[in-house]
């Protein structure tokens, strides 16, 4: 069957909410950090649609 978790002292308690509350934090950052270069590169993929030839004679300067 499921084993049971230990229980845990108050101090254990308090230690794992400080932590999970660490964790939300990076989660959310890394959730802006996420939203932020998706909008990056859909703004390059509009660009890259938009003009592909004429992107390409400037490749190598974007690149460099």
């Amino acid at each position: 069957g499921m084993t049971k978790e230990p229980e845990l002292t108050k101090k254990q308690l308090e230690a794992k909410k400080a932590q999970l509350e660490k964790e939300a934090v990076i989660r959310a950052n890394i959730k802006e950090i996420d939203s932020r270069f998706q909008r990056a590169l859909d703004k390059l993929q509009t660009l890259i649609d938009a003009n592909a030839t004429a992107l390409g004679f400037y490749i190598k300067d974007l690149t460099s």
